[in-house]
C-alpha cells in the first residue's frame, strides 16, 4: 500500500510496512502488500484499536513467519519505541513510560522485556506495594500488561506475556463522588482571588467541567478546532478514539475566541504563567499541552492545600461532575453518549450514584411511607383518618 497507507509498522529488519483497515461484516481486516502482492486477512475484532495490534502481528508473520524468537531489546529501545509510538494518545504514552520506569526502579540492572519472567513480575509487584495502595499497584500492573500484550507482542519484542501469570491485587471500590456546587464555586473563587484578572484558566476549568472531557483532551485541542459555535474532539485526540463536537454557550465561545492561540487553543498559558505564576515558572517557555497538564495538576494541588480538612478536588473530578449532571438531567445513557463514555464505566467509575439517583429523595419518601405505620400504609391515608 506504499506510501498512502492510513497506517504503518517497522518490521524487525527496518523495513517499513503500510496498511490499512477496513471493516466488514462488523470485523476489521487489514490490507498490506506482501512480495508485490495484495492481501487482506480478518484480524477477528470489532475494536479498532485492538485491530491495529493486530494487524501488526498479522504483517509480521506474513513476511517473517520463520521469525518465533522474540528480538532482544533494551528498555532504553523500548522507551524509545513507545516515545514513536504513532497510535498511542500523549496520556497513554506517559502511563507506559510511567510504568517502565517504576519496573526499572526496582530492577535497574534488568537486560529487557524479553528477559522478564513470571516470577519477576510477581517480585515486582511485591516491591511496588509498599507504601503504595493496591489500587495503585493495580494500575500498574494493568499497564505493564497491556503494555507487553498489546505493543510489545505484536512488534516482536516478547513472545509472551509474564504478567498473565500473576495475579494482581484486588480492586478496592470506592463509590464515585462527584464535587458539590458549591466546592466548584469555591474553587472558581479561589482561581478568582489567587489569579485575578486570569481569564484563560478560569475559561480552561469552565470548559473542562461543562464539557465532561479529559484533562490531556481539553489540553491538547487547537484553535481551529473551535469553530461553527462549537469545540471539535478529533478521534485521535480521545480514548475511545471516537471524534465528537461539543455546542458552546455563548459566553464560553465569546472567551475562549479572545484568548486563543494562533495554534493551540491554550497557547497564551505559557506566557500567562510567567506572569500569574512567577513561583512556579522558569521564565518564558515553549507551550506544549504536557506542560499545560502538569501545570493544572499543580494549581489544583495548591487550591486543596489551601482547604484542609475538605474533601480533595482534582482535575478529573469535573468530569465526573458533568457526568452526574447530565445523568440527573437526561438519563445515564444519554449522559455517557453525549460525553464520550461507556454507559457501564460512567456508571462504575463517574456518576454519583447518590445524586444521579436522587437517593435522599427516594429515602425521604421512605421515612413518611415508614412514619405513617411502616407495613404499608400510604402517608395520605394515615393524615385522612384523622380528618372529621
Amino acid at each position: 500500500m506504499g506510501r498512502s497507507a492510513e497506517n504503518s509498522t517497522t518490521l524487525p529488519n527496518g523495513r517499513v510496512v503500510g496498511y490499512g483497515l477496513v471493516d466488514k461484516g462488523g470485523l476489521w481486516r487489514v490490507r498490506f502488500s506482501c512480495e508485490g502482492k495484495r492481501v487482506e486477512v480478518s484480524t477477528g475484532t470489532a475494536v479498532k484499536g485492538e485491530a491495529r495490534t493486530r494487524a501488526v502481528a498479522i504483517i509480521r508473520d506474513r513476511f517473517d513467519p520463520s521469525a518465533s524468537a522474540a528480538r532482544s531489546a533494551s528498555w532504553d529501545e523500548i522507551v524509545t519505541f513507545m516515545e514513536a509510538h504513532p497510535h498511542l494518545r500523549p496520556a497513554s504514552r506517559r502511563l507506559y513510560l510511567k510504568s517502565i520506569k517504576s519496573l526499572r526502579l526496582i530492577f535497574p540492572d534488568h537486560e529487557g522485556p524479553a528477559a522478564l519472567t513470571p516470577k519477576e513480575a510477581a517480585k515486582f509487584l511485591r516491591e511496588f506495594s509498599r507504601g503504595r495502595s493496591a489500587n495503585t499497584v493495580r494500575n500498574a500492573y494493568r499497564h505493564l500488561s497491556s503494555l507487553f500484550a498489546k505493543h510489545l507482542r505484536g512488534a516482536g519484542y516478547v513472545e509472551s506475556n509474564p504478567w498473565d501469570a500473576v495475579d494482581p491485587p484486588p480492586e478496592v471500590r470506592h463509590e464515585p463522588r462527584a464535587p458539590t456546587d458549591e466546592e466548584f464555586a469555591e474553587l472558581m473563587t479561589y482561581l478568582e482571588a489567587t489569579y485575578p484578572g486570569w481569564t484563560l484558566i478560569r475559561l480552561f476549568v469552565q470548559l473542562k467541567a461543562y464539557t465532561g472531557c479529559r484533562t490531556g483532551d481539553v489540553c491538547a485541542l487547537r484553535s481551529d478546532q473551535l469553530r461553527d459555535g462549537r469545540i471539535f474532539f478529533d478521534p485521535d485526540q480521545t480514548k475511545t478514539r471516537a471524534g465528537r463536537s461539543v455546542p458552546l454557550p455563548p459566553e464560553m465561545l465569546a472567551g475562549l475566541e479572545s484568548i486563543k492561540g494562533e495554534t493551540y487553543l491554550w497557547e497564551r498559558f505559557a506566557s500567562d504563567a510567567v506572569k500569574y505564576r512567577p513561583n512556579n515558572s522558569k521564565g518564558a517557555i515553549e507551550f506544549s499541552p504536557s506542560y499545560l497538564y502538569w501545570a493544572v495538576a499543580g494549581i489544583f494541588k495548591a487550591f486543596n492545600k489551601s482547604r484542609p480538612g475538605k474533601p480533595r478536588l482534582r482535575p478529573h473530578d469535573l468530569r465526573r461532575r458533568a457526568l452526574t449532571q447530565a445523568a440527573i438531567l437526561f438519563g445515564t445513557d444519554a449522559a455517557a453518549r453525549a460525553i464520550g463514555v461507556d454507559p457501564q464505566t460512567a456508571r462504575r467509575y463517574y456518576i454519583d450514584a447518590q445524586r444521579a439517583s436522587k437517593t435522599d429523595e427516594v429515602f425521604g419518601g421512605l421515612a413518611d411511607w415508614w412514619r405513617f405505620g411502616g407495613g404499608g400504609a400510604k402517608p395520605g391515608e394515615g393524615e385522612a383518618k384523622k380528618t372529621p
